[in-house]
């Protein structure tokens, strides 16, 4: 998986100003080759050490279903969009409400200490999550339902805090127009800039999709 062909569910919230990490010129660095590689840092091992785990745990005590086997870390691409999902939970139920297949990404915080978006995860069984989060969950929703040709009711986050709230479900609605419109911010980006090797303007306006 070659990440400089693609701009990620996970970096799409830097195209509009709204990634605690990222800015715009920071993905375009990231798609012309001009970053260099880094390996990831120990929490973010860490949490892939026991993303399978907190899977299987969340689809049992929180979902009542099964996730897809073979779609853990499963890549998906559409154009210059891609995302690679943690799973995609199947044949369940949630709160009465049926879905035929939905994406899970899985979070973990607290293990570098807190940060200030982590304040942004609302009540269990909300939709509060921190915006950049919303962001990759719609545009993962999207992609899965173009790739597949699937119906998807929702998306879910489900989030392990080790500062005290512990194992959290977070369910956020899919919806389609946000999705296009990530998927036209994607496309917009990489004609305008990583086409043309024009570095993007430093502080774009930040936009708001829901």
């Amino acid at each position: 998986m070659n990440r400089t062909e693609f701009i990620g569910a996970s970096e799409v919230a830097a195209l509009l100003d709204a990634h605690p990490f990222k800015k715009p010129i920071d993905i375009f660095n990231e798609k012309m080759g001009l970053t260099p590689d880094k390996k990831p840092g120990k929490a973010a091992a860490l949490g892939n050490c026991i993303e399978l785990g907190l899977i299987d745990y969340f689809c049992q005590e929180f979902l009542k279903c099964t996730y897809e086997k073979d779609s853990y870390q499963r890549h998906i691409r559409h154009g210059h969009a891609g995302s690679t999902l943690d799973c995609c939970v199947t044949n369940g139920s949630y709160k009465r409400r049926k879905f035929v297949i939905a994406p899970m990404d899985i979070k973990t915080i607290g293990l570098n200490g807190s940060l200030p978006y982590h304040a942004h995860y609302g009540k269990g069984g909300s939709d509060q999550i921190p915006l950049h989060v919303y962001y990759q969950l719609q545009l993962q929703c999207h992609l899965l339902a173009i790739t597949d040709n699937v119906e998807i009711a929702d998306g879910f986050i489900g989030l392990l805090d080790l500062q005290g709230r512990g194992t959290n479900l977070y369910r956020v609605p899919y919806k389609e127009h946000v999705g296009t419109m990530l998927l036209d911010r994607i496309e917009d980006f990489w004609s305008k800039y990583i086409e043309t090797a024009t570095p993007p303007p430093e502080a774009p306006e930040e936009e708001i999709l829901f």
